[in-house]
């Protein structure tokens, strides 16, 4: 029972603020609880249940800058490029901006595609997907590891610099 808490092989969905309008953003690949073994938390992490509208009800969520949460994808395909990652996180009021990058045994020690993710938003919404893509090639057998940080970093509008995982989810087609 543990193993289909951690991992869900259905369809999820969520909701993503895109400019004014909401859309639903469906997700087939399998999807990660930030509960999973293989997510590494450093730093200062708080793991939360009963979290209502969180992926089985449980987060983990910092506002120590520099805490770090990394996770794998295995590499799957036959050469062509197009690893994404999606990151499910909850936007709210008192959210922060994380640094995202990717580490990948084609750049050894490399960081590679810093991006800054603002989790800000005026009210709370549960389970955006946040789609993070890379150009990274596929079918070498190697996993590719993201990482997300908190910044420390914030919106002018917000009132905090928490950033959360909720889930993760890795697209290899």
């Amino acid at each position: 029972m543990a193993w289909n808490r951690r991992l869900m092989t259905g369809i999820l969905s969520a909701v993503v603020m895109i400019g004014s309008s909401f859309t639903v953003a469906q997700a087939a690949n399998p999807s990660y609880d930030d509960t999973y073994t293989n997510i590494t938390y450093t730093g200062t992490w708080q793991a939360v249940t009963g979290v209502i509208g969180a992926v089985n009800q449980t987060l983990h969520w910092s506002n120590v800058t520099g805490s770090e949460a990394s996770f794998s994808c295995p590499a799957g395909g036959s050469g062509a490029y197009g690893v994404a990652f999606y990151l499910t996180a909850s936007k709210a009021y008192n959210r922060g901006i994380a640094n995202v990058w990717f580490t990948s045994p084609f750049y050894p020690g490399e960081i590679r595609g810093l991006t800054k993710v603002d989790l800000f938003e005026p009210g709370v919404t549960r389970q955006v997907r946040i789609p993070i893509s890379t150009d990274m090639p596929l079918g070498t057998g190697s996993p590719y590891t993201i990482h997300v940080q908190v910044s420390g970093e914030k919106n002018i509008s917000s009132s905090g610099t928490f950033v959360d995982i909720d889930s993760y989810e890795c697209d290899l087609s």
